[in-house]
């Protein structure tokens, strides 16, 4: 089948292992996210020099979480294909084996339709006839 194999329980295995990440991920936008909601003027005051940062660090802030979120569905679409993959990858060889095995069955068949009969036996110079 074109030179690919699959191993499945390794497959499955190494998207098991992403999908922890994902969930940090998703995870850490979420805290960044209320992060940047507390830089609030309470919190910076109102002098012109940490207003300043207080923007920039905000911007930051938000810029990451986003980041973040994007990565979380990424890894999320990933693990989901992967798995997608490997469940065609599994019903392909399902169904290989299948037609392998009804080839086969079918090969069989045709042998022994194709097969000449056996002579008779002669019993003692006679020829038991059918009835």
């Amino acid at each position: 089948m074109g030179g690919w194999t699959v191993d499945p329980v390794t497959a499955k295995a190494a998207a098991n292992g992403l999908a922890p990440a994902a969930e940090l991920a998703g995870d850490s936008a979420s805290a960044l996210r209320g992060a940047a909601i507390a830089q609030d003027g309470a919190k910076w005051g109102t002098e012109t020099g940490p207003r300043s940062f207080r923007s920039a660090f905000s911007d930051a802030l938000w810029a990451t979480r986003d980041d973040l979120a994007t990565m979380q569905e990424r890894l999320t679409s990933y693990v989901a294909g992967v798995r997608g993959a490997i469940q065609a990858f599994e019903n392909s060889d399902d169904d290989a084996a299948a037609r392998s095995q009804l080839d086969e069955a079918q090969l069989e068949q045709e042998a022994r339709e194709r097969a000449p009969e056996p002579p008779p036996i002669a019993w003692g110079g006679h020829v038991p006839q059918a009835y």
